[in-house]
Formats: structure tokens, C-alpha cells, sequence
């Protein structure tokens, strides 16, 4: 089984590091009970929003995207490819009902800003990297370059406004079937 394959359907015992790490990408506070996916149309990429009002979030959202100056570094990476005038046409809006039930699948390939705590964000991925590494041969040295690999994914480039956990993955998983 490959690292991508076992993240997308962990195993009983990392369902709490997965919804850890869930709760820190999507900064989902104590209470939040809903989501607005932002999906680019023309890319399918997307970028999620965790919120008690969907409604009033929405309506946030909406402005800020017409303020092109205000976006995060995950909102320039996905959004910047759609021209001013067409910004709210290009952008769909889907309603989550229970944030809690977000996926794997949805974590793993969100775009998150590097302004988040990377170094908790690399505790977990790491515990989860391990976990993974249990039921697969390994030496030194290749335990040793999946070590340097994940620490320079997180410390990204100055140039670097948002990172996607699927990068690392497959890159991980290409090391180990080398």
C-alpha cells in the first residue's frame, strides 16, 4: 500500500491525527459546525472555510474576493488565475453541513497558508509518516531522506504563500518505491 493510499483511508488508530491535523488546517474553532468549499472552476482547485453561519460567511468571503489585495497565500495560489471582472463567476460555492465530516481526501489536497504553525502541522504529518513506516522496509538511509524531505517541505521559500500536503506525499511515495 502506498503513504498516499494510507492517508486517504488511515487505519482506526490515526483517525484523532487526522482530525487534529484537519482542525489545524482549516483552523476550525471549538464550535464551528459548518463549511464553505471555494472551488476555482477553471482548475478545480479549492480552498475551505470552517463557520457557524454559512450564509453570513459566504457573504464575507464574496467581499474579500473582490479585494484581490486582501487574500491569503492559499487564495493567490488557487484564485489568481481568474481576471477581476469574472472573480465571483469563476468561484464555486459549496455548502459543507458538518465540517467534521471533511475527508482525507480533502485535507490532504487543501492549498494551507505557510503563515500557519507549520512546525505542529510537521508533528502530526511526522507521526503519521511513521506510522506508515511500521509495515514498510526501510533502511537508514532512506528513513534518513524522508526525514530531510519532510523537514524542507516545511520550511518553505520566501516565494512560497501556501503548500499542499499531496506534493509531499507523492513525493514520498516515489523515494520509497525507488
Amino acid at each position: 500500500m502506498s503513504f498516499k493510499n494510507f492517508i486517504l483511508q488511515p487505519p482506526e488508530e490515526l483517525i484523532k491525527e487526522i482530525s487534529d491535523l484537519k482542525n489545524l488546517f482549516f483552523e476550525i474553532k471549538e464550535g464551528k459546525k459548518f463549511g464553505i468549499k471555494l472551488m476555482n472552476k477553471n482548475t478545480s482547485e479549492y480552498w475551505i472555510s470552517s463557520t457557524n453561519n454559512i450564509q453570513q460567511r459566504e457573504a464575507t468571503l464574496k467581499n474579500i474576493l473582490t479585494k484581490r489585495d486582501d487574500w491569503n497565500g492559499p487564495w493567490r495560489d488557487i484564485f489568481s488565475n481568474i481576471p477581476d471582472n469574472k472573480i465571483l463567476d469563476d468561484i464555486e460555492f459549496q455548502h459543507i453541513p458538518d465540517i467534521n465530516l471533511i475527508d482525507s481526501k480533502e485535507l490532504f489536497y487543501q492549498h494551507f497558508s505557510t503563515t500557519i504553525d507549520l512546525d505542529k502541522i510537521k508533528v502530526f504529518f511526522m507521526s503519521l509518516l511513521r506510522a506508515y513506516l511500521k509495515n514498510v522496509k526501510t533502511d537508514q538511509i532512506l528513513q534518513s531522506k524522508l526525514r530531510e524531505m519532510v523537514e524542507d517541505f516545511f520550511k518553505p521559500k520566501k516565494e512560497e504563500k501556501s503548500l499542499k500536503l499531496m506534493n509531499l506525499v507523492e513525493k514520498i511515495d516515489l523515494l520509497i518505491s525507488s
